[in-house]
């Protein structure tokens, strides 16, 4: 079977134009934090604003999380049922403190991070928008390096945008 050139680059051309299309998925705007009392509860929450050329307007978002320790329950709310958020497993190590006796006369105090420290994890969102009159399910990744260094230590926040990178009908 022969081509010629022009028919081989008509193709590639359209190719091309449908590649592009179908990789504007759009993107969030996330803002995220996590909280981890010594108390044992646990909480997240997040705001994300999710934007595409093909929206007449962006789509704003807010979910909260909170692990009850002493009830054993867990709360969970979010302002899209069709958006889901996995902070991939973000956690702050916690300190362990020792006394040490030097010969009997001094008491030395350290403290030692123990644990699976971790502040550098991979977010990702899911959420399902109409696109092109159909609904549309994107998802999107991105790492971040979560802030721990406001008040104790146990609360981080991460934030920053996160392109929607596949797309399924």
């Amino acid at each position: 079977m022969l081509f010629n050139a022009a028919s081989i680059l008509a193709f590639a051309a359209l190719a091309s134009t449908a590649a592009v299309r179908r990789a504007d998925y759009g993107s969030w705007d996330f803002s995220g934090s996590v909280s981890f009392p010594a108390s044992g509860y646990l909480s997240y929450s997040v705001d994300a604003t999710y934007t595409n050329s093909q929206l007449a307007a962006p789509i704003e978002v807010t979910c909260s999380y909170l692990y009850n320790p002493q009830t054993k329950t867990e709360t969970a709310s979010c302002s899209d049922p069709s958006f889901t958020y996995d902070f991939g497993g973000v956690r702050k190590s916690q300190p362990q403190v020792t006394f040490l006796v030097d010969g009997g006369k001094n008491l030395l105090l350290t403290s030692v991070f123990l644990g699976m420290a971790n502040t550098i994890s991979t977010v990702t969102l899911t959420q399902t928008v109409e696109l092109d009159g159909s609904p549309v399910t994107v998802t999107g990744a991105q790492e971040f390096d979560w802030d721990f260094s406001s008040g104790s230590g146990r609360s981080g926040s991460a934030k920053g945008p996160i392109a929607a990178q596949t797309a399924t009908a």
